[in-house]
């Protein structure tokens, strides 16, 4: 898939698709910037597969524009999680009431040998 950064290098996606997940890595600021840049890797995500799992791990910043494109691709049928939140990102998940609608799952990197997709497998997957 593709790789954005903005030329500040305040954000940066990353996105990959295997086996029908997409894995939309963010780093920095996700804001109105990061628009674009965010809806382009999400509807990419959406041609190819019905699992999306997003690794917030560098993310410093989420606004209402990122949780707009959760809330789409959400919408449009996927299944969502957001890999290991910082505390004011995972805040802004929950006072918008999108965590009701995807999976957030936090401290991948505490443990060994593990996989931000290791935290989003549900029980038909395994």
């Amino acid at each position: 898939m593709a790789t954005h950064a903005s030329d500040d290098g305040v954000f940066s996606v990353h996105a990959v698709a295997v086996d029908g997940t997409t894995h939309i890595v963010l780093r920095g600021e996700v804001d109105l910037a990061a628009r674009d840049a965010l809806t382009e890797a999400f509807d990419a995500a959406a041609d190819s597969g019905r699992r999306v799992v997003v690794d917030a791990t560098a993310v410093s910043f989420l606004d209402s524009s990122a949780i707009g494109c959760l809330a789409r691709a959400v919408r449009d049928g996927a299944t969502v999680c957001v890999v290991n939140p910082q505390p004011a990102v995972r805040r802004a998940l929950e006072i918008s009431g999108i965590d009701k609608a995807i999976d957030i799952s936090a401290g991948h990197h505490e443990r060994r040998n593990h996989t931000a997709r290791d935290d989003c497998v549900s029980p038909n997957d395994a």
